[in-house]
């Protein structure tokens, strides 16, 4: 693959071939560029490349594009998560679930890097990535979620009549029960280990 340097006051461009199992901190060409990572507790991480970063101001059709495939990157990095989880190529924090508390101290610390930058990009990078998170945990199948409600529909069609009142009331409660209960341990979670530990320093 091409990759053009600047020598001096000229570019020259040399071939390079990059390894498929390169060293730790080597990088695929021998030689890479460094940038922080952190989870995100969404199913996803977060990079900041500080002063490697470039605004690029784009026409109307380019930006939908970008938004687009901004949007498929992020779907596959949370459905993909469990997958690397399991074959150990993500780190655990990355799997972390984080309550509203959490999110709002990476929202914080967002908001202020934006003031900082003069740049809306990484706070609208971080609402619409929770955005897409909340969208699809709202489809897992758990009563009350709207995911629950789908799965009724299905055992409904499935079964050619739907469960009884007091049978389905009964499911949405100990659903409501199990969510709460996960709130409540994953907030406490957040207050014992802050997720801002996590954060670049």
């Amino acid at each position: 693959m091409p990759l053009t340097v600047i020598r001096g006051d000229a570019e020259v461009t040399l071939e390079v071939t990059p390894r498929i199992n390169p060293a730790p901190g080597q990088g695929y060409l021998g030689a890479g560029v460094t940038v922080d990572v952190f989870s995100t507790g969404l199913g996803a991480s977060l990079y900041s490349a500080g002063p490697l970063t470039k605004s690029v101001p784009l026409a109307l059709p380019e930006a939908i594009a970008y938004g687009v495939s901004e949007i498929r990157n992020v779907l596959d990095a949370i459905l993909g998560l469990p997958a690397r989880l399991l074959s150990g190529t993500a780190a655990p924090e990355e799997g972390r679930v984080i309550s509203i508390l959490g999110i709002s101290q990476i929202g914080g610390s967002f908001l202020q890097d934006s003031i900082e930058t003069g740049s809306p990009t990484r706070i609208l990078s971080f609402v619409a990535l929770v955005n897409i998170a909340l969208g699809l945990t709202n489809l897992l199948p758990l009563p009350p979620l709207d995911g629950g409600r789908i799965l009724f529909i299905v055992i409904e069609i499935l079964r050619g009549k739907p469960l009884s009142q007091r049978r389905e009331e009964a499911i949405m409660i100990i659903g409501m029960l199990f969510l709460l209960a996960i709130g409540i341990v994953v907030i406490v979670q957040d207050i014992r280990d802050p997720i801002l530990n996590l954060l670049p320093r």
